[in-house]
């Protein structure tokens, strides 16, 4: 008779596969997180002028989105040929 400690893993315990899965996004995301943090300041420092866009933003969200987007849109027909 084999004795244990309690009625059976838990399912939030790493051998469980869902368990995993979600220690592995969270570990993911997390560093992902730390990387645009730390890119977003490096490029601030290395560009004064991001601040500038950044209280412009801040100030023009909708136009700043717009004005992203459609950057993006531009470059995306550019690369796609």
């Amino acid at each position: 008779m084999s004795e244990t400690t309690g009625p059976g893993p838990s399912p939030h315990e790493t051998n469980h596969p869902i368990a995993e899965a979600r220690e592995t996004v969270d570990t993911i995301a997390n560093a992902a997180r730390q990387t645009a943090k730390a890119t977003w300041t490096s490029a601030k420092e290395r560009f004064p002028d991001l601040k500038a866009f950044e209280k412009y933003a801040r100030e023009n969200p909708i136009r700043a989105t717009l004005i992203a987007f459609a950057l993006g849109f531009i470059l995306a027909l550019f690369l796609r040929k």
